[in-house]
Formats: C-alpha cells, sequence, structure tokens
C-alpha cells in the first residue's frame, strides 16, 4: 500500500527539454522525502516526455500526466490540483529549480505556526552559471520570518505574487484554481487566496530559483495584444474578489497596478508596439479607470505620479475603444 505523500509538488512542462533535468533532479534531492510529484506534459514537442518519463520510471514518487495538447499553464495546473493527494502543495515551473532543503525547511515552519502559507525569497538567474546558495541549513529556527494574518499588505513586495515560492495548505486552497488561457494567472490565484486572509509566514531565506536565462532578450520585453488583454481578464477577476474590501487594503493592490502600467508604458514607448497593442494597454487602463482603481501610489515621487497619470489618461483617450462600457458587477463578473 502507498504511504500517503505530505506534500505534493506540481509541475507543469512544455518543450523545456535543455532545462526540465535540474529541476526535476532539484526535487528528488529534496532531504524531505515523503513527496508525490505531479508532472504534466503539457503537449511537448521536443524530448521533454521521454526525459521525464525515463524519471518517473526509475522514481514511483513521480506521477506522470500527458496532454495531447498545449493546455497552457493553468490548465496543467488545475487537473493537477484536482489528482493531488498531499496535505501540502507546491509549484514549480520545469525550468527552474529549488534548494534541498525547500520541503523540510516550509513544512517546519507550517507546523511549528500553523500557517496557511509559507513563502520564501526568489533568486532571478539572468546568465548560465551564475552561482546559488546551496549550503545546508542546520538551525531552521536561526531563519528569520514574519507572521501576518494580512498578507496583502506584502503584495507587491519583491515576489509575493507568485505560486512557486510558496508551500499551500492543500485544506485552505479548497476549490480556488487558475484562469484558464491566460497569461499572469499567479495574481488572480493569490489575490484570492489572500481575500480569505490567510495565516502566512514570510521566511527571509532564498530557497527557489528563477531562471530568466532561457528567454531571448530580442523578445523577452516585447507585448502582444493578448498580453493586455490576458492582464485585463486577470484584473477583472481580482475586481470582483475584492471589489467591497476596505480601500486600505486594496491601496496594496492598486500601488501595484500603478506600478505595473508604469512598467508596461515604458517598454511600449521604447519598443515601438504597434496599434492594436497600444488599444490593448490603453483598454486595460480605461477599465481600470472606470472603477476607480487607478490611483497614485504614497511611495513614488509625486513629479513621477503625476507625469504617468498623464500620460495613461492621454493613452486612454488616443487608443482606448471609443464605446463607454458599463461600471457594474456584471462587467466584472465571476471566471
Amino acid at each position: 500500500m502507498n504511504k500517503q505523500p505530505e506534500v505534493s509538488v506540481i509541475m507543469p512542462a512544455f518543450n523545456v527539454e535543455k532545462y526540465i533535468a535540474q529541476s526535476i533532479d532539484s526535487v528528488l534531492r529534496q532531504t524531505f522525502k515523503n513527496f508525490e510529484f505531479i508532472i504534466i506534459d503539457d503537449g511537448s514537442q521536443d524530448n521533454t516526455l521521454n526525459m521525464a518519463n525515463d524519471y518517473a520510471v526509475k522514481d514511483k514518487r513521480i506521477k506522470l500526466v500527458k496532454f495531447e495538447k498545449n493546455g497552457g499553464q493553468s490548465a496543467a495546473r488545475n487537473a493537477a490540483l484536482d489528482i493531488v493527494r498531499g496535505q501540502y502543495i507546491m509549484f514549480m515551473d520545469s525550468d527552474d529549480f529549488i534548494h534541498p532543503q525547500t520541503m523540510e525547511i516550509a513544512l517546519h515552519f507550517a507546523k511549528k505556526h500553523d500557517t496557511d502559507i509559507v513563502s520564501w525569497r526568489i533568486k532571478h538567474l539572468f546568465e548560465l552559471g551564475t552561482k546559488v546558495a546551496d549550503a545546508l541549513y542546520q538551525d531552521f529556527d536561526a531563519i528569520s520570518f514574519e507572521i501576518t494574518d494580512n498578507p496583502v499588505k506584502m503584495y507587491g513586495e519583491g515576489t509575493m505574487n507568485s505560486s512557486c515560492n510558496k508551500l499551500f495548505r492543500r485544506d485552505f486552497l479548497g476549490a480556488t484554481r487558475y484562469i484558464n488561457g491566460v497569461i499572469f494567472e499567479d495574481n488572480a490565484f493569490i489575490l484570492e487566496l489572500f481575500r480569505k486572509k490567510p495565516k502566512l509566514c514570510f521566511l527571509d531565506v532564498t530557497l527557489y530559483n528563477y531562471v530568466c536565462y532561457n528567454y531571448s532578450s530580442s523578445t523577452w520585453r516585447i507585448y502582444s495584444e493578448k498580453t493586455f488583454q490576458d492582464y485585463n481578464t486577470v484584473f477583472r477577476a481580482i475586481y470582483n474578489v475584492w471589489k467591497d474590501a476596505p480601500r486600505a487594503e486594496t491601496r496594496f493592490i492598486t500601488d501595484h497596478l500603478f506600478k505595473e502600467s508604469k512598467n508596461f508604458l515604458r517598454t511600449i514607448r521604447r519598443c515601438k508596439h504597434p496599434d492594436n497593442v497600444k488599444r490593448a494597454f490603453a483598454n486595460l487602463v480605461a477599465d481600470i479607470d472606470r472603477v476607480g482603481w487607478l490611483r497614485m501610489p504614497r511611495d513614488l515621487s509625486k513629479i513621477h505620479k503625476i507625469k504617468h497619470l498623464i500620460r495613461l489618461k492621454y493613452y486612454i483617450k488616443k487608443y482606448a475603444d471609443k464605446e463607454v462600457r458599463p461600471c457594474n458587477p456584471n462587467l466584472y463578473g465571476s471566471r
């Protein structure tokens, strides 16, 4: 009879034959051993599936699920969430890797402080061969941490909007799922969970290594029309969950939206995106503005806030669709 796993690790994989071995190895080398590892091959067209299968044959903790067609990361994660058996859940991207004590450290704090979520820092790797910290910790209680019952206050700080640097209690996740077919899916997923005010423990330690050097510099910062259509879909889901929350709480989300729009607009202007992309961006900002969430954050200088707000208003006037969509719950309805 198979032993009940304490942790379920979920990892979608799509055309990552150059990186998946490092990702899988980092999970199998964990000092904590009682886990199941669900790998979803999302219709890969390279050798990803064969490589994952080779690992699955050798290690029975791996459960390999094959999608005939690419359905996207959200669909893969959702499918895995429907079959997990662990008490706790972790997510990984198939080109990243984790510290060998990630599960052991996260479980230590989850159990000691009875948390719903444990989170930790992420290291972004922009160059191949970048050194990462992999020395073993001898005293977990020496790790600095912070506990909060209202983690939305941490939103926008570092990588709090990522699913991959967290250990979730399965019972707390419940029926919460990712929005299918979009990018930025983590934002809606995490903020839906944060609305329930979970007990979250943030660890001041880097346990997740995010590989960025597999992206071409020529395409890394080029947006498409779908980029902003997806972001708008995600925004509407977030608004639907948080629209009745106090302004003192939603300001952490609106601060993030304002800064994200600033970064988006800077890239659009520098890289000379076509008008259809500008229109999709303007429609996104217009929708944010219509519900009163285009607010200037407190931690930016006054001149920078006003300058950016003027630019956003200009884009709305010049590029946004002319028809006025009513601001009501039906527009920002459920997923």
